[in-house]
């Protein structure tokens, strides 16, 4: 399979079963990662991109930072708000369902139950640390119990050598 296959094979699954390879992890986090950031080019080339009222901000003379918070937040809210991340926030809810199922399958290829990655979204810090070791670490190379090793299935285009089969073409 190609990476855009893997990228297309996760978009079209929306369940936790079964397992996923590494290779078909990273293929998702490659091209999710460009789309997104083509989303966002394409959508700041149509639309613009802000250009917020700093002006406001230099002539207030903020004392504080109590009193520049109010200010900053209002041009943070221009930028959340823009076009461009706006497409981007839509195409991120979009994918994160698929993106959540892709998470656990490969749990599932190390062996692991599922319910881990909810544990690792909770616990910050240490949880992206353990998804990004989990998406590291080579999955189990025989079955386990979420199904048959997906590397595996997808080694075998071939036969094995039979020298029997030869001799009986040989005849023919």
């Amino acid at each position: 399979m190609t990476g855009l296959q893997y990228f297309t094979k996760v978009l079209t699954t929306f369940n936790g079963r079964g397992r996923a390879r590494r290779r078909e992890y990273w293929y998702f986090v490659l091209f999710n990662g460009l789309f997104t950031y083509a989303l966002m080019g394409i959508l700041t080339l149509i639309f613009g991109w802000p250009q917020p009222n700093t002006e406001a901000l230099i002539n207030a003379h903020p004392q504080t930072f109590d009193e520049m918070l109010p200010l900053m937040g209002d041009i943070y809210l221009q930028y959340l708000t823009s076009p461009a991340m706006l497409g981007v926030m839509i195409w991120g809810l979009c994918t994160l369902v698929q993106s959540i199922c892709l998470l656990v399958r490969r749990f599932h290829d190390i062996g692991g139950s599922g319910w881990w990655v909810l544990l690792c979204a909770v616990v910050p810090y240490i949880g992206s640390l353990a998804l990004l070791i989990v998406a590291l670490i080579e999955g189990q190379p025989r079955e386990n119990k979420y199904g048959p090793d997906p590397k595996a299935e997808e080694h075998q285009p071939y036969a094995p050598y039979d020298s029997a089969q030869e001799e009986d073409e040989d005849e023919l």
